[in-house]
């Protein structure tokens, strides 16, 4: 019985720990995503910002 329950809890650490990773992984990837979406934004104003000057100069 014992050496059951201490399976138990073996292939319940291996599922918390894999949770956790996978929850690690979540974050890493929402960072990059946030990141790549002020990289457009910003491109998108410099865009913006360049035709405007182009408009200007001529």
């Amino acid at each position: 019985m014992s050496d059951n329950n201490s399976e138990e809890d073996v292939k319940a650490r291996i599922r918390k720990e894999e949770k956790e990773g996978w929850r690690e992984d979540n974050k890493r990837n929402r960072r990059g995503k946030k990141e790549d979406r002020n990289d457009l934004r910003r491109n998108r104003r410099r865009k913006k910002e360049d035709k405007k000057d182009k408009m200007e100069r001529e």
